[in-house]
């Protein structure tokens, strides 16, 4: 057991320093990890609304079952308003009667007409009405306890209700994961260092009681998160490792099932991991590592990752990188599955396959086609490396042959998020783009910030230049600064800034003249 608990004390510490290190690199691709899983876990614990019903009756009662109401309309007013017209009749008795009825019923929102329907001698216990389904006006509504409205001797009465009594609440760990979204850039400083220390701790024996449970709990809780992630498809890359070692989901789940096995062996058996310096060395080494760590993440943060792993990183040819590999899958296998009547009246179900264009089993002339049973996929076709590079105008045109088309040097901007552009860079950026202006270069601006909002934002800071559009998953994977700044010649980067430190205009000239 003490070899085996040795050999745990090692791989357990390398790879947390490992993963640690390699995060810390990159803080703030992790930050967008965390601030995904905080997202997915306030959105899969809001409270789950049903749907709306409301029936209506021609007399006195009116009732109202299953509001349905959405969180955001939640302060709006609903109301309706219904009229019957009877036409009558004197019968050869003399007497007056009712002939047709029509029950005229409109819906208001906020005092705004969005349903109008009549019923002619419809069933005056039955007269359902579904107007907010119909309207698609509000989704996602709830309430679990019958209303039943009476008392009204006036039918043609105006009923309003106010929605926020039916709108289920959420629990207060929906609140607590949305508050956790703008601490996610510290959160993933303090996770990074924190694995770093740990691993360190662990290897040269440093307080084995207080390290083997820190490790047991942080090893839970990734279990966990790598399991649902798996198990729900809802984050598809845990961010163990960064862009270093992408990994799917069952990947990173398994890697932690194989960890937690070896941190149990070491919390188990925690007697025998020995302290490899006295408590005095221990400590100023633990010390000295978490203020180098953290100052390390830190700057990463502030400037640029020391180590890009990003596929847009100086040196790469974006363009080839837009192509799927050499001997890669083009188009997805699929087996389309039809059910067909064979000669003798027989159901027979049959797939066409996409990849050998063939029936199986082979179709015969003869058969009666019944329905179509669905696909299933065989297997996926290759995505290119880079596969979401857009370059979009305010009209929807991809401007992205046009980029890879200038042969020139060319800058490239990127700001996923106006609301997060660094203000103390405008005006090196605007340097920027004159300067491209004047000598013939391309200067092309991207966010993924609607057309209205990049507009507003170019006038506010009276920028030379507008900005075209794209995803924001890919812009933030282009650079982790916002603004930054990428020099391209033909397709391929040879050199990136960020906002900290954006280049000046001569120096820009510079490094032209000298590639």
């Amino acid at each position: 057991m003490k070899i085996l608990v040795q050999i745990s004390r090692v791989l357990v510490g390398l790879l947390f320093i490992f993963s640690g290190f390699i995060k810390s690199n990159d803080p703030l691709g992790f930050s967008y990890k965390l601030d995904e899983y905080f997202s997915v876990f306030a959105s899969d614990l809001s409270a789950k609304q049903d749907s709306l019903s409301i029936a209506m009756g021609k007399g006195s009662d009116f009732s109202v079952s299953n509001i349905q109401l959405n969180k955001q309309n939640s302060q709006h007013q609903l109301s309706w308003h219904v009229h019957v017209d009877t036409s009558k009749s004197v019968n050869e008795k003399g007497d007056v009667i009712d002939v047709n009825v029509v029950s005229n019923l409109e819906v208001s929102l906020d005092g705004n007409p969005i349903f109008k329907e009549s019923f002619i001698n419809g069933d005056s216990n039955t007269i359902l009405y579904q107007a907010i389904l119909k309207a698609s006006v509000l989704d996602n509504l709830v309430c679990n306890e019958e209303i039943l409205i009476t008392g009204f001797q006036e039918i043609d009465k105006k009923v309003a209700l106010d929605l926020e009594r039916f709108v289920k609440s959420d629990s207060i760990f929906v609140d607590f994961f949305n508050s956790l979204k703008p601490m996610a850039l510290w959160l993933a400083i303090f996770l990074v260092v924190l694995e770093i220390i740990l691993g360190l701790a662990l290897l040269i024996g440093f307080m084995p009681k207080t390290t083997t449970f820190s490790l047991l709990i942080i090893i839970i809780m990734f279990t966990f998160l790598t399991w649902y992630s798996a198990a729900y498809n809802k984050v598809t890359d845990c961010g163990c490792f960064g862009d270093a070692i992408p990994l799917k989901p069952f990947q990173s789940f398994f890697k932690d099932i194989i960890l937690l096995f070896f941190i149990l062996i070491l919390f188990l058996w925690k007697r025998y991991i020995n302290a490899l310096f006295t408590k005095r060395v221990a400590r100023n080494l633990i010390g000295l590592s978490f203020l180098f760590c953290s100052a390390f993440s830190i700057w990463c943060w502030y400037d640029l990752p020391l180590l890009n792993f990003l596929k847009f990183k100086v040196g790469n040819d974006i363009e080839a990188l837009m192509q799927i590999p050499a001997g890669g899958r083009q188009n997805d296998h699929i087996l389309r599955k039809f059910l067909y009547n064979n000669e003798q009246g027989e159901e027979v179900e049959i797939a066409y396959d996409s990849e050998t264009n063939q029936w199986i089993p082979e179709k015969n002339v003869n058969w009666t086609y019944i329905s179509y049973l669905g696909e299933e996929i065989i297997a996926e076709a290759d995505k290119a490396p880079i596969h979401d590079f857009r370059i979009d105008d305010k009209n929807g045109i991809n401007h992205v042959p046009s980029f890879f088309a200038d042969n020139t040097y060319k800058i490239l901007l990127i700001s996923h998020d106006l609301d997060l552009f660094r203000n103390r860079a405008i005006d090196g950026v605007n340097d920027l783009a004159q300067f491209c202006e004047k000598n013939n270069l391309g200067f092309w601006a991207l966010t993924s910030n609607g057309v209205e909002k990049s507009e507003l934002f170019e006038d506010e800071n009276h920028l030379n230049f507008k900005f075209y559009f794209g995803d924001n998953t890919n812009l933030k994977s282009i650079i982790r600064s916002n603004p930054g700044v990428l020099l391209i010649k033909n397709s391929t980067v040879v050199k990136t800034w960020p906002s900290t430190r954006l280049p000046k205009p001569i120096n820009l000239e510079k490094l032209i003249a000298n590639e």
